[in-house]
């Protein structure tokens, strides 16, 4: 019996140490601003600011032909545009995520969302009490919110107070 009672603990004790071994930690939650705004589509969760090497090629296939401007910025590069069915991209020349930009006009339809689970069709209010009150609100049809450099921008229709354009950007990032 006292043989017995040995093994068991023995047992329990290694079920209990590989237990602790093999736990995985959760993954930190980023509550910043720029963390909760992040965007969703197809799967893929991204934001200004990352690599467009490690983002674009999971998009999927483009609307059209990727397309490169010149922007108004004296000293600027090139910036390049990856249109998809519901979003559109805009990278710098070093690579880098400079504007991501959900539109009713020009995507009806995108299924693109950010992490809070707000998209297009979300009224001011829902925006309100999922982001807390926004930097700047231009009469409920503009609504800002703002750290630092980086910037996230609603627009809605005064007429159904829905969203129709969601955008990103960060000003800190060298064009």
């Amino acid at each position: 019996m006292k043989k017995f009672i040995t093994v068991l603990i023995a047992i329990t004790m290694l079920v209990a140490c590989l237990a602790g071994c093999t736990k995985k930690e959760a993954a930190p939650v980023d509550d910043s601003l720029k963390g909760r705004t992040s965007f969703v589509y197809r799967g893929v969760t991204f934001n200004v600011g990352d690599k467009a090497d490690d983002v674009i090629p999971q998009l999927g296939d483009l609307k059209k032909p990727a397309y490169k401007e010149q922007p108004c910025i004296p000293g600027a590069g090139e910036i390049e545009h990856f249109e998809y069915d519901g979003i559109s991209v805009a990278v710098t020349q070093y690579g880098q995520i400079c504007d991501i930009y959900i539109s009713a006009i020009d995507n009806p339809g995108s299924d693109a969302k950010i992490v809070a689970g707000l998209g297009l069709g979300a009224t001011a209010d829902e925006v309100k009490k999922v982001l807390g009150e926004p930097t700047d609100d231009i009469e409920g049809v503009i609504l800002t919110y703002a750290d630092g450099s980086y910037s996230f921008n609603l627009s809605f229709d005064e007429e159904t107070g829905e969203a129709f354009s969601i955008s990103a950007t960060d000003m800190d990032l060298e064009l």
